[in-house]
Order: C-alpha cells, then sequence, then structure tokens
C-alpha cells in the first residue's frame, strides 16, 4: 500500500499559556500589632505660682491702699506680703508676686484656689478694713487641674484686683 510516511522534523508545537497550570497567588494576612495603653498616673504634681496683682481700686480714698493678700490652695495656707506686712500701692497699681506652692493631688480629688485682699487701714479706729474682694475656683482632672495661666477678678467689694496665677501640672513621680 503506499510508503510509509516520513517522520516528521518539526519540533511538536509549546504548550499555550491557557494550557499551564495557574500561577498561586500569594495571600496576604494583615498583621495587627497591639501597643498597650499605659496607665494613667495614680497621682499628679501641680504647681500655682501666683504672678501679679493688678489692683483696679485700693479701697483708699485718701491715699494709697495698704494691701494684705491670704490665700489658700486646698491645705496649704500663706498670705502675701508674708510677715502680715502690708505692701501700698495706688488704684491702677501692678504688684509682682512671684510666689509658687506645690502640691501633689489623686485624679479624684480637686485643686482649689481661695484669695482674699483686704485694705488694711491703721489706726482701724478712724476707717476699719476694707474688703478688697475674693478670688475662688476649683479644676480638676477634666480640666487638667487648671493647667496655664490665668487672670481672675476678684468679687470687688470695696476695692478691686486681678490675680494672675500660673499652673503647671505633670503626672507624679
Amino acid at each position: 500500500f503506499g510508503t510509509p510516511a516520513a517522520a516528521s522534523s518539526t519540533p511538536p508545537p509549546s504548550p499555550t499559556a491557557s494550557a499551564l497550570p495557574p500561577t498561586a497567588t500569594p495571600t496576604l494576612t494583615p498583621t495587627l500589632t497591639l501597643t498597650p495603653t499605659p496607665a494613667p498616673p495614680s497621682a499628679y504634681r501641680a504647681s500655682v505660682t501666683f504672678l501679679q496683682i493688678q489692683v483696679q481700686n485700693d479701697a483708699d480714698p485718701f491715699a494709697a491702699g495698704e494691701l494684705l493678700f491670704d490665700y489658700r490652695l486646698n491645705e496649704l495656707e500663706g498670705e502675701w506680703p508674708e510677715g502680715g506686712r502690708y505692701t501700698s500701692i495706688e488704684s491702677g497699681g501692678t504688684l509682682d508676686v512671684n510666689v509658687t506652692r506645690e502640691m501633689q493631688l489623686s485624679p479624684a480629688e480637686s485643686l482649689r484656689l481661695y484669695m482674699i485682699g483686704t485694705d488694711i487701714d491703721d489706726p482701724a479706729l478712724f476707717d476699719p478694713h476694707d474688703p478688697m474682694g475674693v478670688v475662688e475656683t476649683t479644676y480638676d482632672l477634666s480640666n487638667n487641674f487648671g493647667a496655664g495661666r490665668h487672670a481672675d477678678k476678684s468679687t470687688c467689694l470695696d476695692g478691686c484686683y486681678t490675680l494672675v496665677y500660673e499652673i503647671a501640672v505633670e503626672p507624679a513621680p
């Protein structure tokens, strides 16, 4: 019957891309890194610096006022000027105080500031002491114990003043 077919010298065709097995796609797994939240401080150190007293009305109609200021910061008490000696100043003047008091507070405590000013008349027999009013305020953890600079006006009874002070707060060691 016929002659046998000659062997082909042509190589077999290469497989097409569709004939290749699918390449595995790498699966990315997100990594979650947890950083522990530090515990809140168990105590805070607060320092209150009385910077100035700005006198609007010295409560003395005839001369400069002879002023004395008593203050309380929580349980700490003091007076300015120290030693119970008053300082003389006219209305419109500014007294540089620069007194710093420090205290430690727990997160549940408040920082309470109270100051009362008095025009000391000597002798009081002819002109009784004149109240200069009160500055009173309270700060707690919700407002960072009042950290920052403040200028609070007194209640202005016979006399009137503005207390300028600064509070610094940091975690206690």
